[in-house]
């Protein structure tokens, strides 16, 4: 007599098996990204494994290979959802060791979205759930990162203190270059650029001998970072250019743009405005893409001074009010404030004295918002200058 068939366990058979596939190819890539075809052959995968009762250990296996992978194409809120769907499962499976790594990689992406708040929150709990396992080298991962958001907070004590926390407990070498790099962009934020370049060699230099593309990347496109403010425009034209290669061979285009948008700067800097909007162009189409709404003004800003450099008022007018916009939306008053007085700039030049003075005014006020900003003494200095300026010229 022939046995029914048992449905549910041969659906299960097959998710596993498709798991198992996706998650070769995965691995496969090595430091790229799988292919058009493989990615969505996982994302299916994914769907069929998380929506299975007994789905969770394929659906588990697959989230944690697929995850730095997304990040690394640029998916961000639509891979978020998976990724809090799969924080969900893992606590009512019981599962702390894949709800500590999940968390992890949610932090980094609230982090890349400039939502640090949130990025705090699940990365403190990632370090405190790998604590509990005992999983040092987790909890090293999540506190290294932890301090990377402090970091971009202006929080300089906690950033330190959780970056020397993870050296202390690090047997890992990789980690031991990203505490440098986290160090090495304290040391960027509080304008100390020796420092922050000491850090960044330091990190490189690791990362070199381990091979991380990825990682190699980071660590020119921050180089390049420093060595323009050292004014060392050709060492950081040579590191940031070698960083936007090595992002382009691993499919990483959200840091391709970054450093992108830092090559463009560094032509700011020498006066090469048509140089520089060739790299700001590109950058801005893909932070569009991606929603990268920091990353976006900051490229708007760049793209404003080239206009105003180049007396194209009335665009760069349009491109610092779309920059002001999007920092009052992300609620940093601070660098609102600085689009504002560029276009003071812009009036200030055509002779239009009255509303110089305006918009001046306006940054001050703005300004006066934001007092813990880490840029406000520089800032309120700059923007009173031109104040003055303006009245000096003006009625």
């Amino acid at each position: 007599m022939t046995q029914p068939l048992d449905a549910p366990a041969l659906f299960q058979t097959y998710v596993q098996r498709m798991a198992e596939s996706a998650i070769i190819q995965i691995q496969a890539a090595g430091q790229g990204l799988p292919g058009e075809a493989e990615r969505d052959l996982a994302l299916t995968t994914l769907n069929y494994a998380l929506s299975a009762p007994d789905g969770w250990s394929a659906a588990s296996r697959l989230l944690i290979n697929l995850a730095p992978k997304m990040e690394q194409a640029g998916h961000r809120q639509e891979w978020i959802e998976y990724l809090e769907a799969g924080i969900d499962r893992s606590q009512s499976c019981g599962d702390v060791a894949t709800e500590a790594e999940l968390r992890l990689q949610l932090g980094v992406l609230y982090q890349l979205m400039s939502a640090l708040v949130s990025s705090r929150n699940q990365l403190t709990r990632s370090a405190e759930l790998f604590a509990g396992l005992n999983d040092t080298l987790g909890q090293v991962r999540a506190l290294n990162r932890l301090a990377r958001t402090a970091v971009q907070q202006g929080d300089f004590d906690t950033a330190e203190r959780m970056a020397n926390r993870a050296l202390q407990l690090a047997d890992d070498e990789a980690e031991h270059a990203y505490g440098w790099l986290v160090m090495g962009t304290a040391f960027l934020f509080r304008r100390e650029w020796d420092e922050a370049a000491a850090f960044y060699e330091k990190s490189l230099a690791v990362w070199e001998r381990g091979g991380d593309k990825r990682m190699m990347a980071w660590a020119n496109t921050n180089l390049g970072s420093a060595y323009r403010r050292l004014d060392e425009f050709t060492k950081a034209r040579q590191h940031l250019k070698l960083a936007s290669a090595l992002f382009a061979e691993i499919g990483d285009p959200v840091h391709q743009a970054k450093s992108e948008l830092a090559l463009g700067n560094t032509f700011v800097m020498t006066g090469d405005y048509g140089q520089a909007l060739q790299h700001y162009r590109p950058a801005e189409r893909t932070f569009r893409l991606a929603q990268n709404k920091p990353d976006l003004a900051l490229t708007y800003l760049g793209i404003g001074s080239c206009y105003r450099h180049l007396s194209r008022w009335q665009e760069a007018e349009q491109t610092y009010r779309a920059c002001a916009a999007i920092w009052q939306e992300l609620d940093d008053s601070a660098k609102a404030a600085n689009a504002i007085s560029n276009i003071g700039l812009i009036h200030l030049a055509q002779g239009r004295h009255a509303e110089a003075i305006a918009h001046f005014k306006q940054a001050l006020q703005m300004l006066s918002q934001a007092p813990d900003a880490p840029e406000y003494a520089d800032f309120s200095a700059e923007f009173s200058g031109y104040l003055r300026r303006a009245r000096g010229k003006g009625p």
